[in-house]
């Protein structure tokens, strides 16, 4: 998801109040998706990040989560799970490109 920071005084352009309101609709719906997210297993709550990454919400658009653009491309998500003994643990999840047409590889670090 893209993080957009608002400053006071600035000026913006079309394209970047796009942007703006693309980032917006994604941030909601993520929300939306997630209000109710109580997880209760660490693995529980990867698959749920993963599903909310995968979301076509508002089509194949660069609105949603699952961002597509006929200018740009998703280029990857990472999704990490950090416990209070991250050594034992944590998790850590990477997909190259979009959610919805790639599978996340687990890239924890295997402790010995």
């Amino acid at each position: 998801m893209s993080t957009i920071t608002v400053v006071t005084g600035m000026e913006w352009s079309e394209r970047a109040r796009s942007i703006l309101v693309d980032t917006e609709k994604r941030r909601a719906r993520a929300y939306e998706m997630l209000s109710y997210y109580r997880p209760e297993t660490i693995e529980y709550a990867v698959a749920e990040k993963m599903r909310v990454s995968a979301d076509h919400g508002w089509g194949r658009s660069q609105a949603s989560i699952c961002w597509h653009s006929p200018e740009y491309r998703q280029t990857s998500s990472t999704i990490m799970a950090i416990t209070a003994q991250p050594s034992k643990l944590s998790l850590v999840y990477y997909c190259e490109g979009n959610a919805c047409e790639n599978q996340f590889k687990d890239c924890t670090k295997k402790q010995n």
